[in-house]
């Protein structure tokens, strides 16, 4: 079951960035691009890290 919910998010957030739209003076050609969209990105990479892991930890016990 906790397979299933973590695979129905996982298949949400990549279709996530297919939804956004950016506003007209978004720049992709700037330098910083990269850093800001890491910047943006990091915590939901993180909370996801931190799901799987509590997952995987209650899995084994």
């Amino acid at each position: 079951m906790k397979f299933k919910i973590l695979k129905i998010y996982l298949y949400c957030l990549a279709a996530l960035p297919s939804l956004s739209l950016a506003h007209p003076g978004h720049d992709h050609q700037s330098p910083w691009a990269g850093l800001i969209h890491l910047a943006w990105i990091a915590p939901l990479i993180i909370a996801l890290a931190v799901i799987v892991f509590k997952m995987k930890k209650s899995s084994k016990q």
